[in-house]
């Protein structure tokens, strides 16, 4: 009986393990179009939330999910840019406090990348963004590398 129990979390293990790549491969192919694939299935998740509040009788909270939805994955692009604005502006501003704060080298050379970070992230939010991407799909990769190897990171 324990050998089945190791044996199943080995085959779980091994299908996480490839899962990890698989995601991985995926996000270094397609960078932002995962953004556009994200916003469309949380609009159609709204709008399917939205049905079915309307016909359990929850009208005005329906149509107002619906309407999310909608707006969702008709201006999906437009909430996430607007998003990576606010995202570079805290950024900027995070690095700024943190070298006003002058802790020493690190802390400066680290308070300097977040702040070029947050510009790029106000100038050029989609090349940044498609940068992210394939240091998230490098890093899914040599996650489920390593856990066919039996490790973790």
């Amino acid at each position: 009986m324990a050998k089945r129990k190791i044996t199943f979390q080995m085959n779980s293990a091994f299908v996480t393990a490839l899962a990890y790549i698989v995601v991985g491969v995926l996000f270094c192919i397609f960078k932002g179009s995962v953004m556009n694939w994200l916003m469309t299935a949380l609009g159609i998740l709204f709008i399917v939330q939205g049905v079915l509040d309307v016909v359990a009788g929850l009208r005005i909270n329906g149509i107002v999910e619906i309407v999310i939805g909608a707006l969702c994955i008709v201006f999906g692009w437009a909430f996430v840019t607007i998003a990576l604005i606010v995202l570079g502006a805290v950024i900027i501003a995070n690095g700024v406090i943190g070298l006003l704060k002058n802790r020493g080298f690190m802390s400066i050379l680290i308070n300097c990348l977040a702040i070029v970070f947050g510009i790029l992230l106000i100038v050029n939010n989609w090349a940044v963004l498609d940068w992210l991407y394939y240091v998230i799909g490098a890093l899914c990769i040599i996650d489920g590398v390593l856990m066919l190897f039996g490790k973790r990171i």
